[in-house]
């Protein structure tokens, strides 16, 4: 049946939808035909962009989505006729208001893999961690504080007027519905810890410039739609280095992945070899995972991400950090899991810019990612051109090893000075 084709928590809803009907005296019928749904349809076809291919590259992929979608788009138009759609091309799928019984319609074709409900959900995740890093070593050493490198933060909205973050803002959009000028806490923060000027609570890559790209609102709700169109903006502005702090979970978002391949996943590696580097929060869930569950938000699961967990100041994994394996598998056929997070960084009493000017210390693998896409700008400035497979295996290569297995912490806490030295030859 078409039906099996949605996603559980699309079935959910339109069953809570029927109940409140029901109660109301109407037919659960009219729900069907009458009440509409914001949902993104996923093609059964994968869509890899063109390694190295930038914004050419996208409109590549875009030529090749735009056909592979035809048959979708045809469908809708029988079963919808003039509904509005969004066409994502990093993820090969289509977002529009339908009706249950339109879903149907449209689920019946082979083309079509799931129907997701595009609901908002809140899904943030997340002047002593520097030091833990050694990033104040790195700026001595190396003469080098991100200068030059463009670094997109996909989150909540940053305060520009924050006087750490004076000048720091470059380009800025929004993608969430929420006016870009109404930043968030939470991305204000991770925005402090990769550029803030300030003396004490200062950035790892306190030079580098920031691409504000607002995909949650200020309270940190926001849809799947949104951040697959964010690392689309990403792309469209050269970004660099993209940091996720935020995705979407198996446990509490009932989110389905089964081998780090759904939207948010595609759209991450898509975006990874269209040339930004992608670094992501793994999830504050620690070891909660049930029965064929991970852990790792998505798209920290994707293959090509950097994912990232937390570790306190004495380098202790903090309780939250999820846990691995990832969702991705080995093969299609095996029951081998991939290995995440990749590493760890600073994820406790983190203190960092928030709105208004002042600062405040928080938790959360959050905290963590911005330090990991600070040290991936450090690594590009020193490193022109270099792509972001060379960059998350100098990341790797350089880690302070800890204790831990590497479904914990991956291949430890990120090194600022060890990426440094001589972070070319290092990775060959």
């Amino acid at each position: 049946m078409s039906r099996d084709k949605f996603e559980p928590r699309l079935t959910e809803a339109i069953g809570a939808q029927r109940v409140r009907a029901e109660a109301r005296g109407a037919r659960a019928s009219e729900v069907d035909e009458g009440e509409t749904f914001e949902v993104t349809i996923s093609h059964h076809e994968r869509l890899g962009a063109p390694e190295g291919g930038g914004r050419e590259g996208l409109e590549e992929l875009r030529a090749r989505a735009v056909r592979s979608q035809d048959p979708i788009l045809e469908r809708l138009r029988e079963a919808a006729p003039g509904a509005n759609l969004r066409q994502h091309v990093l993820a090969n799928a289509v977002t529009v208001s339908l009706t249950p019984a339109q879903m149907e319609r449209v689920a019946e074709i082979d083309e079509v893999e799931l129907v997701r409900l595009a609901r908002f959900d809140r899904v943030t995740t997340m002047h002593e961690s520097t030091s833990v890093i050694e990033a104040r070593d790195a700026w001595e050493e190396f003469r080098t504080a991100g200068r030059g490198v463009r670094v997109a933060v996909l989150d909540t909205g940053i305060d520009g007027a924050h006087p750490a973050l004076s000048g720091k803002v470059v380009d800025e959009v929004s993608t969430v519905g929420e006016d870009v000028a109404i930043p968030g806490d939470h991305g204000t923060h991770c925005a402090g810890t990769i550029a803030s000027n300030d003396p004490v609570y200062r950035g790892v890559a306190y030079e580098a410039s920031l691409i504000n790209i607002k995909v949650l609102t200020a309270a940190g709700s926001g849809t799947p739609q949104a951040v697959i169109d964010g690392l689309e903006q990403a792309v469209r502005r050269d970004a660099q280095v993209a940091s996720l702090s935020l995705g979407w979970s198996e446990i509490y978002h009932n989110w389905v992945c089964q081998d780090a391949d759904c939207i948010l996943c595609q759209a991450a590696d898509n975006a990874v070899r269209l040339g930004v580097t992608v670094v992501v929060a793994a999830g504050n869930e620690g070891a909660a995972a049930g029965p064929g569950q991970s852990n790792i938000r998505h798209p920290g699961a994707a293959r090509r991400v950097v994912t990232v967990g937390a570790v306190d100041k004495a380098k202790q994994l903090a309780p939250f950090s999820s846990v691995g394996p990832s969702s991705g598998r080995v093969s299609p056929t095996s029951t081998i899991r991939l290995t995440k997070p990749d590493l760890a960084g600073p994820g406790v009493d983190i203190m960092s810019s928030v709105v208004g000017g002042g600062f405040a210390a928080f938790n959360g693998t959050s905290m963590a990612t911005p330090h990991v896409a600070a040290v991936a700008a450090l690594v590009i400035a020193q490193n022109p051109g270099a792509r972001p497979a060379l960059v998350k295996k100098v990341l790797e290569a350089t880690c302070e090893r800890l204790s831990y297995e590497p479904n914990l912490t991956g291949y430890g806490l990120v090194n600022t000075v060890s990426a440094m030295i001589p972070t070319l030859a290092k990775a060959a």
